[in-house]
């Protein structure tokens, strides 16, 4: 599975990767110096954790890939 920024700049293969959520952003760290790439961005903590939810229901299917969603998506779902 491959793991796309919110904004589609950045695509990662998921195992390449770990992610950190804070209280209002989903950052990759990435590459052997583990630099923190912002993939996603919320306005609150409850966002952040309803991404990373949808990322794990994501996991369990057969999909090749997960774009962070945006906030207007995360509210209309």
């Amino acid at each position: 599975m491959r793991i796309i920024s919110q904004n589609g700049e950045f695509d990662f293969p998921y195992d390449a990767i770990a992610l950190r959520a804070s209280d209002h952003a989903i950052h990759a760290l990435f590459g052997p110096d583990a630099r923190a790439i912002l993939v996603a961005l919320y306005s609150d903590e409850e966002m952040v954790k309803k991404a990373m939810n949808r990322l794990l229901t994501y996991m369990g299917t057969s999909m090749p890939f997960f774009q962070f969603p945006t906030p207007e998506e995360l509210n209309n779902r």
